[in-house]
């Protein structure tokens, strides 16, 4: 049997102990400080940095989402099915098409009937194509795009709880009596309050960009590809052959006007589409649809932007 050497554990030097330690104090007394400051905000026992607009734009965003994953989890149920029904015309119409050789007294009509069939089936992959296209913008739109602001939604409600936290702990040192250690004190929970409201700041104002990059982007996407869907379904029902090969160019022009832009979507396999919302039937999309707001963007664009005032 093999040796085998093991490495002897590290330890932190001496000197470095007492850093390790202040540290670990620090973070502890911050931990507490913000932990205090969001139960007291559950209990309505202290107040908090309120911005009406933009949480009032936030929780619309969430009922946007959450309305959207419903179309986008029908319009995969749609698909499945729908796929199943063009399948089965097109193995109907192959059928037909077999007895129209062998049987000679209904020849014609096995033959009108196989090529109604395979009609409806070319027409309805065409169909099937222009689902897929909505569903993957749709998929894109709701698992990454509204997705990543609602992490900016996150940061930036981490972000006012420290706020406020530190402007009461501001506030508090400042009704203390003022000695020498009183004011050092309020020197240091200024600084420390400065810091975090210059961050805080910041990422309201990254929130308010984003949200209003999303909404231009949400209407743009979604009126094409609404535009798209409608008029696939309109010229397959009414039999419009020329409707939908259209709707097909239309299709491949969308798919070949720029690179594909890497998105965070979750690939699937098979010919039928998963009937998880949460579920992505495609890892790209191409440019000029969904895409994620960067926070460089918004960085860009935050001279246009009025910083929050504190409270």
């Amino acid at each position: 049997m093999p040796a085998t050497s093991t490495m002897p554990p590290t330890y932190p030097s001496p000197s470095s102990v007492p850093t390790i330690l202040n540290s670990f104090k620090k973070w502890s007394l911050d931990t507490f400080k913000y932990t205090k400051q969001y139960v007291a905000e559950r209990f309505g026992n202290t107040p908090r940095t309120v911005d009406p607009e933009t949480e009032a734009r936030v929780e619309a965003l969430r009922e946007t989402q959450r309305q959207y994953l419903n179309i986008l989890r029908l319009s995969r149920m749609l698909h499945l099915h729908f796929q199943r029904m063009v399948q089965t015309q097109r193995v109907l119409g192959d059928a037909f098409g077999d007895l129209s050789q062998k049987n000679t007294e209904l020849s014609e009509q096995f033959a009108y009937n196989s090529e109604t069939q395979k009609l409806l089936s070319r027409n309805g992959e065409v169909l099937l194509g222009v689902l897929n296209v909505f569903m993957t913008s749709l998929a894109t739109l709701c698992n990454t795009t509204i997705e990543d602001t609602l992490t900016t939604v996150k940061n930036y409600e981490a972000a006012r709880i420290k706020y406020d936290a530190d402007r009461l702990c501001l506030e508090s040192v400042h009704l203390q009596t003022r000695d020498a250690v009183a004011i050092a004190k309020a020197q240091e929970a200024e600084r420390i309050f400065l810091k975090t409201k210059q961050r805080f700041d910041r990422l309201h104002n990254d929130l308010i960009i984003k949200l209003r990059f999303l909404d231009e982007n949400k209407v743009s996407v979604c009126q094409k590809h609404l535009y798209l869907l409608h008029k696939g379904f309109i010229s397959y029902v009414a039999g419009n052959r020329e409707g939908v090969e259209e709707v097909l160019r239309h299709v491949q022009e969308m798919s070949r006007q720029a690179p594909a832009v890497e998105t965070k979507v979750t690939p699937t396999t098979g010919s039928s589409p998963d009937l998880n919302p949460n579920a992505s039937p495609a890892t790209s999309l191409p440019a000029g649809e969904c895409r994620v707001i960067t926070t460089d963007a918004c960085h860009a664009a935050s001279s246009d932007v009025c910083h929050l005032p504190s409270e």
